[in-house]
């Protein structure tokens, strides 16, 4: 659909440039205000779309590694029967 219009665009631009029809130039300026706005409205779109999820999901990025580093922890003492000696699995040492 996009690049539809697009080449509709240029096509119609071509004609004006070629002719010096004057309804044919204001269909151009029309198209290409037409062509702006729409871009203009996609772009606003998907910042506010980004910067709404990204405001909402930080506090879960923020916990989500230390959920992930429990998990883990948990998971591996329940398969090792909870042996000691393991020791905490992140440990560097």
């Amino acid at each position: 659909e996009e690049t539809r219009d697009y080449y509709n665009l240029l096509q119609v631009m071509e004609e004006a440039i070629s002719s010096r029809n004057t309804n044919r130039t204001m269909m151009v300026v029309g198209s290409l205000v037409q062509h702006i706005v729409t871009q203009w409205r996609d772009s606003f779109g998907r910042q506010v779309a980004t910067k709404f999820n990204c405001f909402f999901l930080l506090p879960f990025v923020d916990d989500f590694h230390k959920y992930m580093r429990q998990s883990v922890q948990n998971a591996l003492n329940n398969e090792n029967g909870k042996r000691g000696g393991e020791g905490n699995v992140f440990d560097l040492h």
